[in-house]
């Protein structure tokens, strides 16, 4: 399902380049000799050959050369999946398309067959052609029109059946990544061909999204230009998995008319990432400057946070968790974007109280990349008492006293 969506996704967006090939040589199967071929009544097959050979001072077995086959054919009353048309090249099954699988304008109808350099010979070679109608197509017609060339052209190896390598691909940075984490993405696209290709080169961003397997960074998703013989176009962009477990990216497409300035779209290769929890051992404790206080002060308070694991920790959301007495001066719940293993963060808060008397000070740690999980720290003990009277206002009423005394103790005297 999610394939057919990613198809129907690209397939509706039409985007092309400009066609940037080069013919080197082009024949029709006219030129060759041939006659137009049909098979004309239902569920029937008829076959044909063309002979043809390549001229000697173009070299078909040149690198930067490549033979492709355009068979041009009529199918009626309609093209159906039952009928096709297969090809045999000196005597070597080559390809078999299907009805369906012809591009149709109108009733023309052709099809772009790639010819590998190990099934020619250097002189003349075979086309074997084999016409299978069915009961709905009852009439496929074989056109002279057909053409074998020699083009110097893009090649992407997605668009190659011969292909050594993935010139398409999607990377990622980091195969397994903790949650929370990000991982970079790199897109790259290789021409591998003779000919340059105008391109347009983007992921699948609404996918993805819609998927909410990870959320997009930030980054460039999205290239267009000219890709030379030989080189490279790539875009790079950084995401966050959302959810646990293997996510699989989305490929990457890239739109661009071939040879033939038809528009096509090819897919990169895809990635797969393995999201894991991280190891939570997560050690917490709020520390304070003294344990009795005074009714009225502000509390300097210190929550002290230190990862235990082999992890790094992503988007911790810590609180200080208080009875109604206790105020949190400011923000009470604070976010750590990351804690390294055997890092401490400090937060530090400010408390005050209403009344007088001794109260439990906790804290909760939440992660939230993992559902909410949690851990609260050991409660701590928070006194806050009346003020009493200082000891210097004593000494103060004791020398007033005294001193009232003397000077009646004088008066007395007199």
């Amino acid at each position: 399902m999610y394939k057919k969506m990613l198809l129907a996704s690209f397939l509706i967006i039409a985007i092309a380049g400009t066609a940037c090939a080069e013919t080197v040589f082009e024949k029709t199967f006219g030129e060759f000799g041939a006659e137009n071929f049909s098979v004309d009544s239902p569920n029937s097959t008829a076959c044909t050959f063309v002979d043809f050979s390549f001229p000697q001072d173009q070299n078909v077995f040149a690198k930067e050369n490549y033979p492709i086959l355009s068979l041009d054919a009529g199918f009626s009353p309609v093209a159906s999946e039952a009928a096709k048309i297969d090809v045999n090249l000196n005597g070597i099954p080559i390809s078999e398309t299907g009805a369906t699988g012809f591009k149709c304008e109108s009733q023309n109808c052709w099809s772009r067959i790639w010819l590998g350099k190990q099934y020619l010979g250097a002189g003349s070679n075979r086309l074997n052609i084999c016409l299978h109608s069915s009961s709905t197509t009852t009439k496929i017609s074989l056109s002279n029109a057909s053409k074998i060339g020699l083009y110097k052209t893009a090649q992407f190896g997605k668009n190659y059946p011969f292909k050594t390598a993935d010139y398409f691909t999607t990377t990622a940075e980091k195969e397994e990544v903790v949650i929370g984490d990000t991982d970079k993405i790199t897109v790259t696209l290789h021409n591998a061909g003779s000919g340059p290709a105008d391109i347009e080169l983007k992921y699948a961003r609404p996918i993805a999204e819609e998927k909410k397997a990870f959320v997009f960074i930030e980054g460039k998703a999205y290239a267009q230009g000219t890709i030379e013989p030989n080189g490279d176009i790539k875009i790079e962009y950084i995401i966050k998995p959302r959810v646990l477990g293997p996510i699989t990216l989305p490929p990457a497409a890239v739109y661009y008319s071939n040879e033939f300035g038809e528009q096509e779209v090819i897919f990169s290769s895809q990635a797969t990432i393995k999201v894991r929890e991280p190891e939570k051992k997560v050690d917490a404790f709020i520390g304070k400057e003294k344990e009795i206080n005074q009714l009225g002060q502000a509390v300097p308070l210190t929550l002290n946070v230190t990862s235990r694991g082999k992890d790094k920790l992503y988007n911790l959301e810590v609180s200080i968790e208080t009875p109604p007495e206790i105020n949190i001066l400011g923000q009470k719940t604070r976010t750590i974007e990351s804690i390294a293993p055997g890092e401490t963060v400090k937060l530090n808060f400010e408390a005050t109280a209403s009344q007088g008397g001794t109260f439990d000070i906790g804290c909760r740690l939440v992660y939230s990349d993992l559902n909410f999980t949690e851990v609260k720290c050991e409660n701590s003990k928070l006194v806050f008492e009346q003020p009493g009277i200082g000891i210097e206002i004593i000494a103060a009423i004791i020398l007033v006293i005294i001193g009232i005394a003397v000077y009646v103790y004088i008066m007395k005297s007199k």
